[in-house]
């Protein structure tokens, strides 16, 4: 296991031997990925001051979350 990961991402490896586990997870992965929408740097760097303030104020409470 990695520590730092864990002390500071909250991370866990696992190993699932399930097949069937396995397959749902894939299928879970896929419909993650169908229901987003690519950001384009331009995009990020134009969205507004609102957005970017409450970005920032949270991202101070991420180490909590």
């Amino acid at each position: 296991m990695d520590l730092r990961s864990l002390l500071s991402d909250d991370e866990v490896n696992a190993v699932i031997l399930s097949h069937e586990f396995a397959i749902e997870m894939e299928k879970m992965s896929a419909r993650d990925l169908a229901e987003s929408d690519q950001v384009q740097w331009e995009e990020w760097g134009e969205r507004p001051l609102f957005q970017r303030i409450r970005e920032w104020f949270a991202h101070l409470f991420a180490h909590w979350m």
